[in-house]
């Protein structure tokens, strides 16, 4: 049996034997999994017949569902495009053309609320060009009934001026604390991010809504999501190993919402552990609980920001800018050198007359301006 055959036989016995704690190791790449491949792999034995025969159990465990765990490990294993495409086109041939998708419920109505968080925390906040934009385009895409910015200071600046001047009665200013700790733990102060990561889960769980890192601009509505408890994204590269969390919906009663603060106990100061990489464990064990959006953000790399500043995009870069519901700017401001983030409001509705495909989206973040591509 070669290694591509051991692969599938090790889900099928799985699979078949319910075997969740070996299937666990294999997906959270923990010892044992290589072993059993390993050992698969030196044996002469008729793996087709097994397969099929334990394809078939597999189908019909799926099909009245007594061991959703497994069904769940499987299917999400499966659908992740990182598996090498033999395998996954042998696997999910034999167990899940067919197999029911187990995703969270869509709610006839929206649950979760029309608002929209942004978090800061710092000794003082003069808003930048960037900033300003990414605010603007949450107010121009979505049509929030109301945006909260949550910070320690009062933002400052004439781009926190332009805003409120603007949209007087749809954006406000909430005085926020520093969390300094989670469940009675000091939060890592070398590591900037941990406070918001914090704040922003108890601020959904205290209203509800979309929240959004200050350096995405919202390219399309997010109308549709509304209609699910939790929704999130993966983490640039699109790996199968972590979550995101600069960009996601929760109503307040998401159980997945829970579940991850919860997760919190276990918080370890590193960098990315608690707010990436724990999510995805908590949507392996619970899919049912959360939608997963690929391209709800799309991060540009440096080949593709340099694009955005023109008109020549490549075939691959338009799809993912066409898919996407937001776009992470900060990394393309670095490349575009910082003249972006000190801009006033002038020098920024300049740009708006340009005609690249970031002149593009700027106006549709500032004037609400059908984004053509």
């Amino acid at each position: 049996m070669d290694k591509q055959q051991a692969i599938v036989f090790l889900f099928a016995h799985c699979a078949y034997y319910s075997n969740v704690s070996l299937l666990d190791r294999c997906l959270n790449n923990e010892p044992g999994c290589s072993e059993f491949v390993q050992s698969m792999s030196s044996q002469d034995v008729n793996s087709n017949s097994l397969m099929l025969q334990w394809g078939s159990q597999a189908d019909a465990m799926f099909e009245f569902g007594p061991h959703p765990k497994v069904h769940s490990s499987l299917y999400n294993f499966f659908s992740t495009d990182d598996f090498a495409q033999p395998w996954y086109d042998i696997a999910r041939r034999l167990y899940c053309d067919g197999c029911p998708a187990l995703e969270p419920p869509r709610h006839p109505e929206a649950v979760v609320p029309n608002l929209v968080h942004y978090i800061w925390f710092d000794t003082s906040w003069e808003m930048t060009f960037l900033q300003m934009v990414a605010v603007s385009s949450a107010l121009q895409v979505l049509h929030p009934d109301h945006v909260l910015v949550h910070s320690n200071v009062q933002p400052t600046g004439p781009h926190w001026t332009y805003l409120v001047t603007r949209y007087r009665d749809r954006i406000t200013w909430h005085l926020l604390p520093k969390f300094l700790k989670v469940w009675q733990i000091e939060l890592n102060p070398s590591i900037p991010h941990a406070n918001s990561d914090i704040a922003r889960l108890h601020v959904l769980r205290k209203y509800g809504g979309i929240y959004l890192d200050s350096d995405l601009i919202v390219l399309k509505s997010h109308e549709p999501f509304r209609h699910y408890d939790a929704v999130i994204g993966p983490a640039y590269p699109y790996t199968a190993d972590n979550l995101q969390n600069s960009h996601v919906l929760f109503s307040r009663d998401s159980k997945f919402l829970d579940a991850y603060l919860q997760s919190y106990k276990a918080y370890d100061g590193s960098f990315l552990f608690n707010p990436v990489i724990l999510p995805m464990r908590l949507y392996r064990k619970h899919p049912h609980l959360i939608r997963v959006e690929k391209l709800i953000n799309f991060c540009p790399q440096r080949e593709a920001a340099h694009m955005l500043f023109s008109n020549q995009l490549d075939a691959v870069v338009r799809e993912q800018l066409q898919r996407a519901y937001s776009i992470e700017f900060s990394g393309v401001m670095e490349n575009q050198g910082s003249k972006f983030l000190v801009a006033t409001p002038e020098f920024g509705f300049h740009l708006l007359n340009e005609d690249t495909v970031f002149g593009a989206i700027l106006r549709l973040a500032i004037n609400g301006s059908q984004l053509t591509i």
